[in-house]
């Protein structure tokens, strides 16, 4: 038999304090400890992670994943079954349409481009502004290929 510390004492201090301040629910707060030290959160990513609810929107379906697929697996398989899109952030109403959710994630690409970052360069911020780029890439070829229909048609 193994013995290990507790989740909350293989966590840095600061992170324990977070989930103090920022969740009430113990059992919430020792789901979020546990999943720091298994993914390695940082602070901030973990204050990311309490915001968006991340734990509470996992998968409550009942699976056998656990006892069927090896750990790795079993962890992306249950990944699948929880709500992959917050987008609390565009200010919507819950019925909102498709049209009205792409054209309000349309008007936000520019906040999410002009991102200032702070501090020394990291190798990270090649990959953000990658990504970014890619985004607005598709976004542009999708709108004028539906153009290039429009005209066809």
């Amino acid at each position: 038999m193994e013995f290990v510390q507790q989740v909350a004492a293989q966590i840095p201090w600061g992170h324990n304090i977070v989930l103090l301040t920022k969740l009430k629910d113990q059992s919430a707060r020792l789901a979020y400890a546990a999943a720091t030290v298994e993914l390695g959160w940082s602070r901030k990513v973990l204050v990311m992670q309490i915001e968006a609810r991340t734990i509470e929107r996992q998968g409550k379906a009942v699976t056998n994943f656990d006892r069927t697929l090896p750990s790795p697996q079993s962890d992306r398989a249950r990944e699948t079954l929880k709500d992959p899109y917050k987008l609390d952030f565009l200010g919507l109403e819950a019925d909102a349409r498709e049209r009205e959710i792409e054209q309000a994630l349309v008007d936000h690409v520019a906040d999410f481009l002009i991102e200032i970052k702070a501090g020394k360069f990291k190798l990270n911020h090649v990959g953000q502004l990658g990504f970014y780029a890619t985004a607005v890439d598709a976004k542009v070829t999708h709108a004028d290929n539906r153009t290039d229909r429009a005209l066809a048609g």
